[in-house]
């Protein structure tokens, strides 16, 4: 019962953090208390019905068991150790959502990442009106913010703010040709 009570406490916990470790460790007493189970199942059968072949048949169960969950946990550790975007339909709603300001021109550099159950989010906004206040631009990118941090669970936003659309000065072979010691 102790286990039974360890398990449901890691899994409650490892929803709420998005924690692997938790995860694995959760299979680990799961797989303990799936297998003293099957155990004293399997004896009793073979006590009762006399069917010895019981035995490894469950044990070859259990194993797959194990074996199914530990994939699934080292597929999620690759994720978290890759950088991957977040699901398409938070995308479209973070594009959705610049798009209908009409103070902005245009949005770019749009990157977002997903580590564990986080969200990081990061896009450069283009205004309309060049001479923009500062004060103005800051509270459209709050708003913007404040909604994607209301549609995106665990969302973390980072907002540039462009008067012009400088998407293509990245390319430029000027700024390519410079490096770090020659912005200090």
């Amino acid at each position: 019962m102790i286990t039974f009570s360890l398990v449901v406490y890691l899994r409650k916990v490892y929803k709420k953090t998005g924690s692997l470790i938790l995860k694995a460790d959760s299979l680990h007493y799961k797989s303990d208390l799936y297998t003293n189970a099957w155990i004293i199942l399997s004896l009793i059968i073979i006590k009762i019905f006399n069917v010895p072949i019981i035995d490894p048949i469950i044990s070859i169960l259990i194993a797959l068991y194990i074996i199914y969950w530990s994939i699934e946990i080292l597929m999620e550790w690759a994720k978290m150790l890759m950088d991957y975007k977040i699901d398409d339909e938070y995308i479209e709603l973070i594009k959705n959502t610049i798009s209908s300001f009409e103070e902005i021109e245009s949005y770019h550099f749009l990157r977002t990442r997903k580590s564990g159950k986080y969200n990081f989010i990061e896009f450069h906004i283009v205004f309309k009106d060049t001479e923009i206040l500062l004060k103005n631009a800051h509270n459209i990118s709050d708003m913007i913010e404040l909604i994607i941090l209301n549609q995106v669970p665990c969302a973390n936003v980072i907002i540039h703010l462009d008067y012009f659309d400088d998407s293509e000065a990245v390319n430029n072979p000027k700024l390519k040709a410079l490096n770090c010691s020659d912005l200090i």
